[in-house]
């Protein structure tokens, strides 16, 4: 790079429908963080502690949740340079 090389950087990131619902048992948060929920990815809530959200999530679905199969995760990361193209079944980035 050069000295006044400015570079300019910008964090995209994808998913699929449904991919993080409200109630999900990894954790989740509501919008704008209106209410305070326990637990994250890395943390993830006692074992049914937000099961009646989760079942009202997956009711209010117009569709079945989507998921990115193996197959086509390499096509998915194509449109994105592949050296910073992370693509799983729900989220590509």
């Amino acid at each position: 790079m050069e000295e006044n090389d400015e570079r300019v950087w910008y964090h995209c990131t994808c998913h699929t429908y449904a991919a993080w619902l409200y109630g999900d048992t990894r954790g989740y948060r509501t919008r704008h963080h209106r209410e305070h929920v326990e637990g994250d990815y890395k943390n993830p809530p006692a074992p049914g502690q937000y099961a009646g959200q989760l079942k009202r999530s997956l009711g209010l679905l117009i569709q079945p949740p989507v998921r990115i199969q193996q197959d086509y995760r390499e096509i998915v990361g194509v449109g994105w340079s592949r050296s910073f193209a992370n693509t799983r079944h729900k989220f590509s980035h």
